[in-house]
């Protein structure tokens, strides 16, 4: 499956902190848009996502430097939602770090389709217009605009 969530983490995720060489977007005003998502038809144990075998109810947490910044609602039932979320715009520094979990929302405990997938932000991923973070449940896409 396939989690498209507007940021197109394309931008490897580093532990090593390094310069930006082109810093004009730092200290602005930056917006992250969960655009959807594609789910893989099973979870990558082989196991279906819900005992009725219906498909997953995704919905997704975004955290800014370990922060929860907003939460994408639960769509039922589906492979592929779509959510075009995006919570209120953030002022970004040098070092900031996105990161999203998508979970596929049960009625008694919730299942991670995967967690933890981040991106360093950078000159290079607003440039490239977001990132890409593939997993082996789906990939998360999302979308940066820079005011």
């Amino acid at each position: 499956m396939r989690i498209i969530v507007a940021l197109l983490l394309t931008a490897a995720c580093t532990t090593h902190q390094h310069h930006d060489p082109d810093p004009e977007f730092y200290g602005r005003s930056w917006t992250f848009t969960v655009l959807g998502a594609s789910i893989e038809p099973k979870k990558a144990n082989g196991q279906d996502w819900d005992p009725d075998l219906s498909p997953p109810d995704p919905f997704a947490r975004i955290y800014l430097d370990g922060q929860l910044l907003g939460i994408a609602p639960t769509i039922d039932d589906t492979f592929d939602p779509t959510w075009n979320y995006a919570p209120a715009p953030q002022i970004i520094f040098e070092g900031s770090l996105l990161s999203i979990d998508l979970i596929d929302s049960d009625t008694f405990d919730d299942d991670p389709i995967f967690q933890g997938c981040g991106t360093a932000l950078t000159s290079a991923t607003v440039k490239a217009g977001g990132a890409s973070c593939p997993s082996q449940n789906g990939t998360v896409d999302l979308a940066i605009t820079v005011e």
